[in-house]
């Protein structure tokens, strides 16, 4: 991903369906954290599940959605004085949302476009899922 001028902040928000679908959320998470100014997970998946997959890959969430769907927390999000940015991204795996997010100021990106464009890697979807590995 290209990088902001210096002077320019950003606020970027990953879907957690989008962070998922990712190799290494992680060093994903924590890069994107060098130069966004504000990053957080939102999802219409209850708080309980992004908190736990922030603490299962060690995330620090800036940000989350709450008991709010994910386009509901798109203006509260930008209307928070600790995410105040000059720019709003949104990382997405559910296309269906981008023109909400455009419509609430934000600025939408696929995951995988992120992806190719940062060198981020996607997951193996054949690989097993980390819950059933020792099986």
């Amino acid at each position: 991903m290209v990088e902001p001028p210096a002077d320019m902040s950003v606020t970027v928000a990953f879907d957690l369906d989008g962070l998922q679908s990712l190799a290494d959320p992680q060093a994903v998470f924590e890069e994107t954290a060098e130069w966004a100014s504000h990053v957080g997970i939102l999802s219409d998946e209850p708080a309980h599940a992004v908190t736990t997959f922030g603490r299962q890959k060690n995330i620090d969430i800036g940000f989350q959605s709450g008991h709010r769907s994910l386009a509901e927390s798109l203006p509260v999000v930008r209307a928070q004085p600790e995410c105040s940015a000059d720019r709003y991204v949104l990382i997405g795996s559910d296309d269906s949302v981008r023109d909400q997010a455009r419509a609430m100021g934000w600025a939408y990106l696929g995951v995988e476009d992120a992806a190719e464009a940062a060198g981020w890697s996607l997951s193996d979807e054949d690989e097993p899922d980390e819950k059933t590995t020792w099986l």
